[in-house]
């Protein structure tokens, strides 16, 4: 081959390579990739998104998402936003499920997980909350239902003082016999397992009886205090403690009604809610801790209560925590004979 030949096929080499680079540039497209709010730019003569991102070593997992479908032709300046996906646990049904989401909420996360919730179903953190990285879902299956029982209503005593007794003699008037009564409860479930009932409903069955005691004793009692007053009747009765709150007397502040007894006076420490067929309304009584802790004291039988049926009473606290501290305890209700000092009825305490 001579010198000319020669020239000619390097010439040629040098205008393909020269034309193959043109081509290459024609073909070469810049690329803008967001990837955790850092761009990127990427040269690239990939045809679509998926080469792209493949020969840029740019990882996707799962459920990661693209703003465009990696199928997609690329085009210059073309830009691609990637949304990480953010790993998370469910634990539900005693079950724990590993995961990993685009979505920003919660409620959307179950969405996504085909996750059904029940009415009272308790989710933590809220549905309504921003989905964390590593959040652990917790779903808690809550069950509300209806229960009807029947119970046994204890008979109350009533201790009577006469005349025709001596000292220390007791006659037995009448035997006491337990009534009957058909309570409903709302029972709540927590996956479950029960964790609370409330009283829907009472109705009573079969009346109790009273047992009544004739006792021949002096009807002289002394508080803790030294305030003596005579009474005519002891009754052993189960008390509990009511307020002015919206779960004790189902009124808010403004509404009719409100704070007002069934005797038309304002509510106060010192009124007393009964069975007006056991205390008649009106009584000025005293009521005795059998527990060893203080007496609530002088106090007037002012009010009624749907669930205050017998031998029961409901002593009005002011306060909602002292109230709910009460509880359910047994007493000794004095029903007063004589007239008693004014200052003496005034209440709690006294």
């Amino acid at each position: 081959m001579n010198k000319n030949q020669l020239m000619l096929l390097a010439s040629v080499f040098i205008i393909t390579v020269l034309a193959m680079y043109l081509i290459s540039l024609s073909m070469t497209k810049n690329i803008v990739v967001v990837d955790k709010g850092i761009n990127m730019n990427v040269k690239t003569t990939s045809r679509t998104v998926g080469s792209m991102l493949k020969r840029a070593k740019i990882e996707l997992n799962e459920k990661d998402k693209l703003s465009i479908s990696e199928n997609t032709k690329l085009e210059d300046d073309m830009k691609i936003n990637i949304t990480r996906s953010k790993p998370f646990t469910i634990e539900i049904d005693g079950e724990v499920i590993k995961g990993a989401t685009t979505y920003k909420l919660i409620s959307d996360v179950l969405n996504e997980y085909n996750v059904e919730l029940g009415e009272f179903d308790m989710v933590t953190p809220s549905i309504n909350s921003i989905l964390n990285k590593d959040d652990i879902i917790s779903i808690r299956r809550v069950e509300k239902e209806h229960i009807s029982v029947e119970e046994v209503v204890t008979y109350s005593t009533v201790i009577k003082m006469v005349k025709d007794l001596s000292p220390g003699q007791v006659r037995k008037v009448s035997q006491g016999k337990d009534g009957l009564k058909k309570v409903e409860y709302e029972v709540v479930k927590e996956d479950g397992i029960e964790i609370s009932r409330y009283i829907v409903d009472e109705e009573i069955k079969i009346e109790s009886e009273s047992e009544i005691i004739e006792k021949g004793i002096d009807k002289l009692y002394v508080t803790s205090r030294g305030k003596p007053f005579r009474y005519k009747e002891m009754i052993y009765m189960e008390s509990t403690a009511y307020d002015l709150s919206f779960e004790s007397c189902g009124k808010l502040p403004g509404e009719p009604g409100y704070g007002i007894t069934y005797s038309g006076t304002q509510a106060r420490p010192g009124v007393i809610a009964v069975d007006p067929r056991i205390i008649p309304l009106g009584s000025k009584v005293y009521v005795e801790s059998t527990d060893g802790r203080s007496d609530y004291g002088f106090a007037i039988a002012e009010d009624t209560g749907s669930a205050i049926r017998g031998n029961r009473v409901d002593l009005f606290i002011g306060d909602r925590s002292t109230a709910l501290r009460y509880g359910r305890r047994n007493v000794k209700i004095y029903i007063i004979e004589d007239p008693v000092d004014s200052e003496l009825i005034k209440g709690y305490g006294k």
